[in-house]
């Protein structure tokens, strides 16, 4: 029985173990998932400032190495944002706000993919229009006010997530500190019983032999007083051959006497 509930109390110690060390994982992986999608919307941001950077570069010089990086940052921006998309799957209310985001993406990179194009056609003064670089400002603007949004229920989930890992790590703690007193009682128990059976044991083995060597006394002393009882039934048996024979000496007198 003793037996039976240590068995059960460890693999009770187990899982429960096992399900705060998956807690905890699973929290730490949801606040690494967080930071990866706050460090792929920071990426967002670079990359779209500089792709307007690269477009600006080539705005002034026509030099087609500007032109090369800003496709480059774009095609950045397209891969970054289906990451964006991908990762946060899971978050309804982030599934509204990306297409919102990429919708002021492409609107940014067609105001400027439409001035390269004056820029190719027409020379540097077709791309810097007045109005078409304010409507560039304010594009930009709602760009990057897109990503603060994310960004910024990002950082709340992800002040909820630490929250949430921290204390996650405490149960975890607790957890353990308590299973590992559960275990040492059990140790404890365990050798205590253990003491104690060998204890019974020698104990036990102590009277066994006490017991088998009182009877053998006993044997040795019952042997003694049958050998002493058969001694003296052997001079009885002769006693009563003595007495046997001289009465029948005695007897056979008097017939030869009467023949």
């Amino acid at each position: 029985m003793a037996f039976t509930v240590v068995v059960l109390l460890l693999i009770t110690n187990a899982v429960v173990s096992y399900r705060s060390v998956s807690t905890l994982i699973a929290n730490n992986k949801r606040v690494s998932h967080t930071q990866d999608v706050l460090e792929d919307l920071q990426e967002v941001n670079t990359q779209i400032v500089q792709a307007e950077t690269s477009a600006r570069g080539y705005f002034l010089s026509g030099d087609e190495v500007y032109l090369a990086e800003y496709y480059s940052s774009v095609e950045r921006l397209r891969a970054l944002i289906a990451d964006l998309k991908e990762k946060t799957a899971d978050n309804s209310s982030h599934r509204q706000k990306y297409p919102v985001l990429e919708g002021s993406i492409d609107e940014r990179v067609g105001r400027l993919d439409r001035r390269i194009a004056r820029r190719k056609a027409q020379g540097p003064s077709a791309a810097f229009d007045g109005r078409e670089i304010d409507e560039g400002k304010r594009s930009m603007d709602a760009v990057r006010a897109d990503i603060a949004r994310i960004a910024s229920d990002e950082r709340g989930l992800l002040i909820a997530r630490v929250a949430e890992s921290d204390l996650s790590g405490q149960r975890t703690l607790l957890t353990f500190a308590v299973a590992n007193g559960v275990l040492l009682a059990l140790l404890c128990v365990a050798g205590f019983l253990a003491v104690r059976d060998v204890r019974e044991r020698r104990l036990n083995e102590t009277r066994l032999q006490a017991e088998r060597d009182l009877l053998e006394q006993r044997v040795i002393e019952r042997t003694a007083e049958l050998n002493d009882a058969n001694t003296e039934l052997q001079r009885s048996n002769r006693e009563l051959q003595d007495f046997a024979f001289v009465a029948s000496h005695d007897l056979q007198e008097p017939l030869r006497k009467i023949q």
